[in-house]
């Protein structure tokens, strides 16, 4: 679960946060850390977020700081299948985005280094397609987005994905 921490300027967000992070195992982010990179690395200036401010006025820093708050987080394969409750929690969380391939190049890249433990060992192609079917479902039904990948190289497949993302986005008015 995402943990996100609010408040006013100086009443602990910071120095909870990292204690929290470190506690339970996560990644800390700080907003505005990543504003200051941001703001660093777009205009050539490093400077303290207050300045940021100063200089960008309220409504562009508040511009420059909604880009901050992004994420890019993998999902396990069977998560969305765990509940329909969390599999909306996860929907609602941000753009859910199921990446499809053929089923027979997804169980060949499955087996590639020895049969994993979701598969049975006695009929091993079927049990793969069976529980292809049943999670293909989930995916297609809690995702805001399918992005077919199949027979695509790494690098376009990365490309086709990055620019259906872009196209959802400016539809989605985001």
């Amino acid at each position: 679960m995402n943990i996100i921490l609010t408040g006013m300027k100086h009443c602990g967000k910071s120095t909870h946060g990292k204690l929290l992070a470190e506690r339970i195992g996560a990644q800390f982010y700080d907003t505005d850390d990543e504003l200051a990179a941001l703001y660093s690395e777009e205009s050539g200036e490093a400077i303290a977020v207050r300045e940021i401010f100063r200089k960008l006025g309220d409504t562009d820093f508040r511009k420059l700081e909604e880009r901050t708050f992004v994420a890019v987080i993998s999902l396990g394969g069977g998560m969305l299948a765990s509940s329909k409750e969390f599999a909306s929690k996860i929907r609602d969380a941000g753009l859910l985005i199921h990446l499809e391939n053929s089923p027979f190049e997804l169980y060949r890249r499955s087996i590639a280094n020895g049969l994993p433990s979701f598969i049975d060992p006695k009929c091993p192609e079927e049990s793969f397609m069976r529980l292809f079917r049943s999670r293909k479902e989930y995916y297609i039904s809690y995702s805001h987005l399918t992005v077919n990948l199949e027979g695509f190289s790494v690098e376009d497949a990365f490309n086709k994905l990055f620019a259906e993302i872009t196209e959802y986005r400016k539809n989605a008015g985001k």
